[in-house]
Protein backbone atom coordinates (compact mmCIF):
# COMPACT_ATOMS: atom_id res chain seq x y z
CA UNK A 1 0.00 0.00 0.00
CA UNK A 2 1.46 3.43 -1.06
CA UNK A 3 1.04 6.42 1.39
CA UNK A 4 -1.33 8.91 0.43
CA UNK A 5 0.42 12.12 -1.63
CA UNK A 6 -0.07 15.57 -0.26
CA UNK A 7 -2.49 17.47 -3.21
CA UNK A 8 -2.26 20.95 -3.57
CA UNK A 9 -4.70 23.11 -4.38
CA UNK A 10 -3.77 26.26 -6.49
CA UNK A 11 -6.76 29.05 -7.49
CA UNK A 12 -7.88 29.07 -10.79
CA UNK A 13 -7.43 32.67 -10.68
CA UNK A 14 -4.18 33.61 -11.23
CA UNK A 15 -5.38 37.69 -10.55
CA UNK A 16 -5.61 36.49 -6.84
CA UNK A 17 -2.52 35.14 -7.06
CA UNK A 18 -0.90 38.01 -8.00
CA UNK A 19 -2.70 40.66 -6.80
CA UNK A 20 -2.66 39.69 -2.88
CA UNK A 21 -0.83 42.40 -0.22
CA UNK A 22 1.92 39.45 0.89
CA UNK A 23 2.55 41.85 3.15
CA UNK A 24 -0.66 41.78 5.28
CA UNK A 25 -0.61 37.98 4.81
CA UNK A 26 2.88 37.59 6.47
CA UNK A 27 1.96 39.96 8.90
CA UNK A 28 -1.17 37.57 10.10
CA UNK A 29 1.09 34.68 10.51
CA UNK A 30 4.32 36.15 12.01
CA UNK A 31 4.48 39.15 14.54
CA UNK A 32 6.94 42.24 13.29
CA UNK A 33 10.39 41.65 14.90
CA UNK A 34 11.75 45.51 15.81
CA UNK A 35 15.17 45.92 16.94
CA UNK A 36 13.59 46.64 20.55
CA UNK A 37 12.16 42.81 20.17
CA UNK A 38 15.88 42.24 19.64
CA UNK A 39 17.75 44.00 22.10
CA UNK A 40 15.30 42.90 24.35
CA UNK A 41 15.94 39.12 23.26
CA UNK A 42 20.04 39.95 23.52
CA UNK A 43 19.71 40.83 27.39
CA UNK A 44 17.55 37.83 28.05
CA UNK A 45 20.14 35.60 26.36
CA UNK A 46 23.43 36.15 27.59
CA UNK A 47 24.31 34.80 30.44
CA UNK A 48 21.49 32.33 30.35
CA UNK A 49 21.62 28.86 30.33
CA UNK A 50 21.57 28.72 26.72
CA UNK A 51 24.29 30.36 25.60
CA UNK A 52 26.35 29.01 27.73
CA UNK A 53 24.93 25.39 26.45
CA UNK A 54 25.78 27.47 22.51
CA UNK A 55 29.10 27.80 23.83
CA UNK A 56 29.81 24.64 25.04
CA UNK A 57 28.90 23.19 21.39
CA UNK A 58 30.60 25.47 19.58
CA UNK A 59 33.68 25.35 21.44
CA UNK A 60 33.49 21.19 21.18
CA UNK A 61 32.62 21.52 17.42
CA UNK A 62 35.18 24.12 16.68
CA UNK A 63 38.33 22.48 19.08
CA UNK A 64 38.68 25.71 20.73
CA UNK A 65 38.84 28.19 17.90
CA UNK A 66 37.39 31.29 19.04
CA UNK A 67 36.88 32.55 15.59
CA UNK A 68 34.53 29.53 15.16
CA UNK A 69 32.91 30.38 18.49
CA UNK A 70 32.61 33.98 18.02
CA UNK A 71 31.07 32.89 14.80
CA UNK A 72 28.92 30.24 15.58
CA UNK A 73 27.46 31.44 18.92
CA UNK A 74 24.27 34.55 19.19
CA UNK A 75 25.31 38.16 20.33
CA UNK A 76 29.26 36.96 20.88
CA UNK A 77 31.27 39.69 19.97
CA UNK A 78 35.11 40.67 20.46
CA UNK A 79 33.58 42.95 22.83
CA UNK A 80 32.15 40.09 24.95
CA UNK A 81 35.66 37.72 24.41
CA UNK A 82 36.48 38.31 28.24
CA UNK A 83 33.20 36.80 29.52
CA UNK A 84 33.22 34.05 27.15
CA UNK A 85 36.70 33.14 28.12
CA UNK A 86 35.98 33.56 31.36
CA UNK A 87 33.02 30.72 30.81
CA UNK A 88 34.84 28.35 28.70
CA UNK A 89 37.56 28.76 30.97
CA UNK A 90 35.22 28.17 34.21
CA UNK A 91 34.30 24.73 31.94
CA UNK A 92 37.40 23.59 31.58
CA UNK A 93 38.10 23.45 35.08
CA UNK A 94 35.06 21.83 36.01
CA UNK A 95 36.30 18.51 33.31
CA UNK A 96 33.07 19.85 31.50
CA UNK A 97 35.31 20.47 28.08
CA UNK A 98 38.84 19.31 27.05
CA UNK A 99 41.78 22.30 27.01
CA UNK A 100 42.58 22.91 23.46
CA UNK A 101 45.90 24.57 23.07
CA UNK A 102 44.48 27.58 20.56
CA UNK A 103 41.90 28.47 22.93
CA UNK A 104 44.55 27.89 25.77
CA UNK A 105 47.21 30.01 24.01
CA UNK A 106 45.71 31.88 21.48
CA UNK A 107 48.26 34.33 18.89
CA UNK A 108 47.25 38.18 19.59
CA UNK A 109 47.48 38.20 15.96
CA UNK A 110 45.11 35.96 15.74
CA UNK A 111 42.97 38.07 17.79
CA UNK A 112 43.36 41.05 16.09
CA UNK A 113 42.28 40.07 12.90
CA UNK A 114 38.99 39.19 14.39
CA UNK A 115 38.55 42.16 15.64
CA UNK A 116 39.51 43.77 12.19
CA UNK A 117 37.43 41.25 10.11
CA UNK A 118 34.04 42.68 12.85
CA UNK A 119 34.63 45.97 12.75
CA UNK A 120 35.26 45.78 8.23
CA UNK A 121 31.80 44.00 8.88
CA UNK A 122 30.00 46.25 10.79
CA UNK A 123 30.95 49.34 8.79
CA UNK A 124 29.81 47.14 5.41
CA UNK A 125 26.36 46.58 7.54
CA UNK A 126 25.92 50.12 8.17
CA UNK A 127 26.73 51.46 4.31
CA UNK A 128 24.10 48.71 3.69
CA UNK A 129 21.41 49.73 5.89
CA UNK A 130 21.91 53.78 4.66
CA UNK A 131 22.03 51.88 1.39
CA UNK A 132 18.70 50.29 1.57
CA UNK A 133 17.13 53.00 3.36
CA UNK A 134 16.61 51.22 6.69
CA UNK A 135 15.39 53.35 9.48
CA UNK A 136 13.27 55.82 7.45
CA UNK A 137 9.54 55.16 6.90
CA UNK A 138 9.76 56.85 3.26
CA UNK A 139 11.65 53.93 2.02
CA UNK A 140 10.84 51.23 4.32
CA UNK A 141 11.43 47.40 3.19
CA UNK A 142 7.84 47.42 2.43
CA UNK A 143 7.56 50.26 0.02
CA UNK A 144 10.57 48.98 -1.97
CA UNK A 145 8.53 45.35 -2.64
CA UNK A 146 5.49 47.23 -3.11
CA UNK A 147 7.46 49.19 -6.12
CA UNK A 148 9.73 46.08 -7.12
CA UNK A 149 6.12 44.62 -7.47
CA UNK A 150 4.95 47.55 -9.87
CA UNK A 151 7.54 47.41 -11.68
CA UNK A 152 7.64 44.01 -12.50
CA UNK A 153 3.99 44.56 -13.04
CA UNK A 154 4.64 47.18 -15.65
CA UNK A 155 7.10 45.19 -17.78
CA UNK A 156 4.94 42.20 -17.97
CA UNK A 157 2.37 44.84 -19.38
CA UNK A 158 5.31 45.77 -21.88
CA UNK A 159 6.01 42.16 -22.33
CA UNK A 160 2.48 41.64 -23.50
CA UNK A 161 1.92 44.76 -25.37
CA UNK A 162 5.21 43.42 -27.22
CA UNK A 163 3.63 39.96 -28.22
CA UNK A 164 0.25 41.18 -29.17
CA UNK A 165 2.17 43.55 -31.56
CA UNK A 166 4.79 41.30 -33.45
CA UNK A 167 1.97 38.13 -33.27
CA UNK A 168 -1.41 40.00 -33.39
CA UNK A 169 -1.04 42.39 -36.20
CA UNK A 170 -1.39 45.50 -34.16
CA UNK A 171 -0.98 46.57 -31.03
CA UNK A 172 -3.84 45.94 -28.61
CA UNK A 173 -4.66 49.16 -26.55
CA UNK A 174 -3.90 48.21 -23.13
CA UNK A 175 -4.14 45.35 -21.00
CA UNK A 176 -6.50 44.16 -18.70
CA UNK A 177 -4.36 45.66 -15.49
CA UNK A 178 -3.64 48.98 -17.33
CA UNK A 179 -7.37 48.86 -18.35
CA UNK A 180 -8.47 48.81 -14.58
CA UNK A 181 -5.29 50.94 -13.17
CA UNK A 182 -6.80 53.65 -15.61
CA UNK A 183 -10.93 53.18 -14.25
CA UNK A 184 -9.58 53.07 -10.66
CA UNK A 185 -7.17 57.10 -11.68
CA UNK A 186 -10.47 58.52 -13.16
CA UNK A 187 -13.03 57.18 -10.30
CA UNK A 188 -10.68 58.49 -7.81
CA UNK A 189 -10.17 61.84 -9.80
CA UNK A 190 -14.04 61.92 -10.16
CA UNK A 191 -14.54 62.08 -6.33
CA UNK A 192 -11.98 64.41 -5.71
CA UNK A 193 -13.99 67.15 -7.71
Amino acid sequence: MTPPTAQVSIDEDEDLITDRDWSVYWRLLFKKITEEDIVAYEKEYIGSQEEKDDLKHAYLTGKGDMDYIVDQVQFARTEHEPRIRGILTEMIEKGEIPAYKIFTHEPNKKRQKRIAKENREAKEAEELKLELGMGSEKNSLELMIKQRQLSRAEKMDSLIDNLAAKYGGSKPKGTKRKATQKSEMSSKNKKKK
